[in-house]
């Protein structure tokens, strides 16, 4: 039903191209407007397919959850392999890579666990974050380590422009889930601060359909509770016109109940804590900028009793020139200190990395673009492969198009070269080379972008069984080939205004090496050949109304490709209204989520939630100030 559904949305506003809309002038996927704070890290970027989201602040665009993982698999043609529902383990996969290939940036910071190499996208709310960008293709040349098959970059930000206002956002849905979340912001002449905290919780006390009984009766999930606590401090200090100096907090700690599989009972428990600070100095004078920072990070892991952590710090280093309308540099220094502790790593579990970047970009006409970036780390063990990243960007008949090419790294974790149990033996880091074309169509009605991609990735680190014990070794290696396509559009209908929609993906993701024969030539488990969602919104006075769906083809659950999960597709539809009380904004969101009850399983015998009910509250208050 759900493809059905996605292909009529772009059907539907094909006939529909006679409303005037502005004309883009890039190959990026604008789905709102972006402002650019500082130095950031997406305003000095070459190519690939990129979607920013300015504010995350609407209560409709967060319907559906709280999390980033929940957000991105509604937004963009990206697969999230959940564990579970909520608050559970979901894990990305960006064209066709594993979880530990995509790069995750807070203001700047790789937030990556130095010892799992990931981000837990389920442990990331939305209500700490103002702006969010995903960027598809391999980032190693601007990013460093892990981004093989894209980045996400989360952005907290100070009120530098906008007046002292705060929010609160209340929620209540299905299966004892409580939500609250808020935030407040203010200035005087010099000084800027935000303060962002949110709580969550939910019993996950969901019925689902138990298939490992044969007479498949419905029971109701248990052992699945789980909680979330985060707060984030933010304090900008405005030097002189062009110089600021800003601090980032960002505290968290989880509580969650494993859940089990279908048919068994379990009281796995984990709880997970993360402190991070980031300090950094912007300035800027004429046509230069610069930018130091200094950040460190905390994690804690307790499961089931057993403790183990990491600690980071990471030092960086500046400089943009602008040299005229043709020419822009970049030049940066980063280096990089983690540690592991706990009784499962060996003594002296390590690691340091120093990278070195440069780049340029010429602009010889104005539609026309050309970029080149280069990036050298060393490690503990020497070198790491040297990352060229090319592009070139233009016009054509109807819209935009752009090429690139690159190659891409990642650097063993401290699991892969410390964990206790393993059989230590020499680990190179994993390597990558990619292609990628995109075209943009430009139609009055809105803009349509198809891009073909194809990566080699190379000395692919994979854990492997063994004596004693399981234990890391280069013996993968994995082509991928993929297309990507999506549409928008907007249209004034009488009093209505309406917003669609829809993207597609495809990914051949076949293991070229690899210690299992039987393995090779296959799809990657976990990995659908076939994706896609969209959304449909209609407008009218105080009224909004989004109707979004998302479908997931097939997925082998192991290399051999004999057991497949699978397709499935579901649907959500959220209305909200809003009204201005004074110089304040009241809105409320119904939501249901699942509208067709869908039975389905993200990862095998791990039950997801049907139909549900939420209802959010949020009041948007603006505090008079005086002028300054």
């Amino acid at each position: 039903m759900v493809p059905r559904v996605l292909l009529g949305l772009v059907a539907l506003w094909g006939v529909w191209q006679d409303t005037a809309k502005a004309q883009l002038t890039d190959t990026t996927i604008v789905l709102q407007s972006t402002t650019i704070y500082g130095v950031a890290e997406t305003a000095f970027r070459y190519g690939g397919t990129q979607y920013t989201w300015d504010s995350l602040s609407d209560p409709l665009q967060v319907a559906g959850g709280g999390s980033v993982a929940q957000y991105l698999q509604r937004q963009a043609p990206v697969f999230f392999k959940a564990y579970g529902s909520g608050g559970a383990l979901a894990s990305v996969t960006l064209r066709g890579t594993g979880a530990s290939h995509t790069a995750v940036l807070w203001n700047g910071l790789n937030i990556n666990s130095p010892t799992l190499g990931q981000s837990d996208f389920g442990q990331l709310p939305t209500a700490l974050i103002d702006g969010l960008a995903l960027q598809l293709g391999p980032g190693s040349a601007a990013y460093g380590t892990d981004a093989l098959g894209g980045s996400v970059h989360l952005e907290s930000r100070l009120p530098w422009t906008d007046p002292s206002n705060a929010s609160v956002r209340l929620g209540v849905g299905s299966f004892g889930e409580w939500r609250g979340s808020g935030y407040a912001q203010g200035h005087t002449k010099a000084l800027y601060w935000k303060l962002r905290a949110s709580y969550v919780t939910a019993q996950n006390d969901f019925p689902y359909t138990d298939i490992t009984d044969l007479d498949r009766p419905i029971v109701r999930q248990e052992n699945a509770e789980w909680h979330q606590t985060s707060f984030q401090p933010s304090l900008g200090w405005r030097i002189a016109p062009g110089h600021r100096v800003v601090l980032h907090g960002w505290w968290q700690q989880a509580h969650r109940q494993i859940q089990p599989v279908m048919g068994r009972s379990s009281e796995d428990l984990q709880q997970d804590s993360v402190g991070r600070w980031t300090l950094a100095y912007h300035g800027g004078h004429g046509l230069h900028a610069w930018e130091s920072q200094i950040a460190t990070s905390t994690e804690g892991i307790v499961f089931n009793g057993s403790r183990s952590g990491s600690h980071q710090w990471q030092g960086k280093l500046r400089w943009s020139t602008r040299w005229n309308d043709a020419w822009r540099s970049e030049a940066a220094l980063i280096g990089v200190q983690s540690w592991a502790e706990g009784e499962n790593y060996l003594p002296g579990a390590q690691q340091q990395r120093l990278s070195l970047m440069g780049s340029v970009q010429y602009h010889p006409l104005p539609r026309w673009k050309a970029g080149i970036r280069l990036r050298q780390t060393v490690w503990n063990e020497g070198l790491a492969p040297l990352t060229p990243s090319l592009s070139l960007e233009g016009p054509w008949r109807f819209g935009t198009w752009q090429a690139r090419a690159a190659r891409s790294y990642r650097i063993p974790t401290l699991n892969d070269l410390f964990w206790i149990r393993s059989v230590q033996q020499p680990i190179v880091p994993e390597d990558a080379w990619s292609g990628e074309g995109t075209f943009s169509w430009i139609p009055a009605w809105g803009q349509v972008s198809i891009t073909a991609y194809a990566m080699q990735v190379q000395n692919w680190i994979l854990w492997v069984p063994g004596v004693p014990d399981w234990y890391p070794s280069n013996v993968r290696a994995v082509d991928n080939l993929g297309v990507e396509a999506v549409a928008t559009a907007e249209k004034q209908w009488g009093p209505i205004a309406l917003e669609t929609r829809a993207q597609y993906a495809w990914n051949r993701a076949t293991i070229q090496e690899d210690v299992v024969a039987s393995s090779l030539g296959n799809q990657l488990p976990y990995t659908p050949m076939h994706q896609g969602s969209g959304w449909l919104q209609a407008e009218w006075q105080a009224f909004r109304l989004r109707l979004t769906g998302q479908w997931v083809g097939q997925r082998f659950t192991s290399t051999d490709n004999t057991v497949a999960l699978p397709s499935y597709g579901t649907l959500d539809l959220a209305v909200a209204y809003q009204t201005k009380l004074g110089n304040d904004r009241l809105h409320a969101v119904g939501e249901i989520r699942n509208l067709t009850n869908e039975q389905y399983q993200v990862v095998r015998l791990r039950a997801m939630p049907g139909r549900s009910f939420h209802l959010t509250l949020q009041y948007d208050i603006t505090f008079k100030t005086n002028k300054q």
